[in-house]
């Protein structure tokens, strides 16, 4: 759990010039702690203004009484001191044999929040799209051709749709955007599964705004092997049952991953969230995560992933909240799904490492105030669903939205299902076709 500003103290020299110096010592604590028979053991870590100075030490405090005992910790000269605080967070005083000791009000600490911003992490995806698709293309191969169809007026999809061309152009990929009437958009698409010229499909939703279901029948329109956005059936079944391969035991096709919830996954794995020194499938171990929205096409897969990579996940939607986990045991083949009896995110929020929001709606924030310390949080919303200025007091990292990463997700898609549709082939990028992002 984050350390949090508990206050500052200044250490004075005696008048008689002792050999102690004049210095401020910042006093941080955790808001965590392990229970052990009557008594709670807590960290408490000090850290000297100027650098040098020994910063951690641990003691006892009942947790009946809430007070803490003394407390002995040595600077990296080896002075003793000796730290007395009276509650949880303040007053405090410090004293050893040539200092005295003031007790200051704590001053206003600037909180350290990095911003990272979709382009940063996106570029790096890209440049791995580019080599991989360079070694399974043969010489004299054309571009694969993205299909894309627009058929509402959304201007977040038209905005998406925009980037998508941008970024496919600039990346060595064809993209044929395909406007068009709602009514007629599933022959569209039907055509599109027939032609040999395009390797992947989009579809940019909503299509039928109140009609959850017709939309999720366009999406089942999509051919398996064209369907760039791993929104097929098939594919959710592989990705809710962690199967990663869809054509066993050869295993040779990969599976597809939605793209938002596989952007996601891949900011994490940037931010060195994912433990990569934990086998594929257990990174998340020990990782609470609170994603707020439930979605079939967002909310739901991407808890689904991050619970199946071993993190506990807090699923919330206006319904309630539910919790994803790996079940007991660390070999599970796939996540398991417990609603939470009373839950909102009053409870869920304050125990996250990781906060993502997702609500498709500009009037809503997450609360800063049940936010932890040090939290990191994500936005993949088409709104801001953080108070900016006020994360930044709280976050350790804010990525305030995913869309270019998750264009880079889906051009990383595209040079899969090229990857599958030729994994038959014998020549000399037949392996290369079956080692494509091999890591997920």
């Amino acid at each position: 759990m984050p350390l949090r500003d508990a206050g500052t103290v200044t250490i004075l020299p005696e008048p008689d010039g002792g050999a102690c110096q004049s210095r401020d010592l910042k006093i941080f604590h955790a808001a965590y702690s392990m229970t052990h028979s009557t008594e709670r053991t807590s960290i408490l870590t000090l850290e000297f203004l100027r650098p040098g100075f020994f910063r951690e030490v641990c003691f006892i405090t009942s947790a009946a009484a809430g007070k803490y005992q003394t407390a002995i910790c040595l600077d990296s000269a080896y002075r003793q001191y000796t730290l007395h605080l009276q509650r949880l967070n303040y007053p405090a005083t410090i004293t050893d044999s040539s200092s005295r000791v003031r007790t200051m009000a704590s001053p206003d600490v600037p909180k350290t929040c990095k911003v990272i911003l979709a382009d940063t992490i996106a570029k790096n995806l890209l440049a791995e799209v580019k080599e991989t698709l360079s070694s399974i293309q043969a010489s004299g191969d054309r571009k694969p051709c993205l299909a894309a169809f627009l058929a509402n007026d959304d201007p977040h999809a038209v905005k998406y749709a925009e980037w998508s061309k941008k970024t496919c152009e600039e990346n060595g990929f064809q993209f044929d955007l395909r406007k068009g009437d709602k009514e007629g958009l599933e022959e569209e698409i039907m055509g599109a599964n027939e032609d040999n010229a395009v390797d992947g499909i989009i579809v940019y939703y909503p299509i039928f705004p109140g009609n959850p279901t017709h939309d999720r029948y366009i999406q089942e329109t999509v051919s398996l092997t064209k369907d760039v956005e791993g929104l097929c059936h098939k594919h959710l079944y592989n990705m809710y049952h962690n199967v990663r391969f869809l054509d066993p035991p050869t295993n040779l096709k990969k599976s597809i991953l939605p793209c938002t919830p596989l952007a996601v996954v891949k900011i994490l794995e940037y931010l060195q969230i994912y433990n990569s020194i934990l086998p594929y499938g257990n990174r998340l171990f020990g990782k609470t995560i609170t994603v707020i929205n439930r979605s079939e096409v967002n909310g739901r897969p991407l808890a689904a992933l991050l619970a199946n990579d071993g993190a506990t996940v807090y699923s919330v939607d206006i319904t309630g909240v539910q919790v994803f986990t790996r079940g007991q045991g660390i070999k599970q083949p796939r996540h398991q799904v417990h609603e939470k009896e009373g839950w909102g995110l009053k409870e869920a929020l304050p125990i996250s490492d990781v906060i993502i929001g997702g609500v498709p709606a500009e009037s809503y924030k997450v609360p800063t105030e049940l936010i932890r310390d040090g939290a990191v949080c994500i936005n993949f919303s088409s709104f801001r669903n953080f108070d900016g200025p006020a994360i930044k007091e709280k976050a350790a990292i804010y990525v305030p939205s995913v869309g270019k990463v998750t264009i880079a997700v889906l051009l990383r898609n595209i040079v899969r299902l090229v990857a599958n549709r030729d994994s038959g082939r014998e020549n000399s990028q037949a392996q290369a076709r079956s080692e494509a992002f091999i890591e997920g």
